[in-house]
């Protein structure tokens, strides 16, 4: 199996300055890689690990400030009473850090520069989605349920 490249980066939050989240209005215009042939899907999905690796430091330097209020009423209450004082600061943290992930990974998607492969071209440029990926909507276990038992028993 290969190694990530993204895994070397070690860094450490609380010694970098905090970066500013961002600003409420901007929203990711990419999505996950559409499943559509296995062999492109293992490509895909190791790719996608890796930009979501890579924009996990940068999330946690956004956070920085939900952070350390998750870990100030951790200290204040201790590691048992945590689970239950401490669970606004710990939604707050974890909505910021999904936020922030998926912004950053969007960025990584659109960057054409750092991808090469014609299967990762097909699906995304620097505007967004492009192509099947555009049109492809997220498919739903019983949506695939439904579909099956319709072209069964009613075509």
């Amino acid at each position: 199996m290969g190694t990530y490249k993204s895994k070397g980066l070690q860094q450490n939050v609380f010694e970098q300055e905090q970066l500013d989240e961002s600003p409420p209005e901007v929203q990711p215009k990419t999505r996950s890689p559409m499943p559509d042939l296995w062999k492109l899907n293992i490509l895909r999905g190791k790719r996608e690990d890796e930009l979501k690796n890579e924009a996990m430091p940068i999330a946690r330097r956004r956070c920085k400030k939900k952070v350390t209020k998750f870990i100030e009423c951790e200290r204040e209450w201790g590691k048992y009473w945590t689970v239950f004082e401490c669970q606004e600061e710990y939604q707050n943290m974890n909505e910021c850090f999904q936020r922030e992930v998926e912004i950053e990974t969007d960025k990584l998607r659109r960057d054409m520069n750092r991808h090469e492969e014609w299967w990762w071209k097909v699906l995304y440029d620097e505007q967004g989605e492009i192509g099947q990926q555009a049109q492809w909507q997220n498919e739903w276990w019983l949506t695939l349920f439904i579909n099956r038992l319709h072209k069964k028993y009613f075509e």
